[in-house]
């Protein structure tokens, strides 16, 4: 399968950096083809193209059409939606305040993912249902 994962950033190894990081080497390794789109590389994108994985801030220069969006954060994830109009994605937060991960919906969207309670209350605080998520 090939997987996409968004997430705005790919620098350091901190909250959503680190969950992609070992969520891609584990697909990888799983025989997915996995790439990444981010608008900032950094050395946690070096160490992942290094291990396989390309990273990239230009979805026109992925190798592959994905199967699938692993999305994280609402700017990477709505270029990647409006990019690949028919690709499924699924969005996930991991964070109740920041702006990044303000819930949106999205045709393209099939799950809604809160990493815990307290995210999940963020959906339900802006419009969605308790079975949207």
């Amino acid at each position: 399968m090939n997987i996409l994962i968004t997430n705005f950033f790919i620098s350091l190894p901190s909250g959503t950096e680190t969950y992609v990081y070992e969520l891609a080497i584990e697909l990888h390794n799983r025989g997915h083809h996995v790439e990444i789109f981010t608008l900032s590389m950094g050395d946690l994108a070096r160490s992942l193209i290094e291990n396989g994985i390309h990273v990239c801030t230009d979805l026109k220069k992925l190798k592959k059409k994905p199967d699938c969006i692993h999305a994280h954060h609402n700017i990477v994830t709505l270029k990647a939606a409006n990019f690949f109009k028919e690709t499924p994605i699924v969005y996930f937060i991991h964070d109740r305040t920041h702006l990044l991960d303000y819930p949106f919906k999205h045709i393209n969207i099939l799950q809604y993912v809160a990493v815990d309670y307290n995210c999940k209350e963020r959906y339900l605080e802006n419009g969605f249902k308790d079975d949207d998520i």
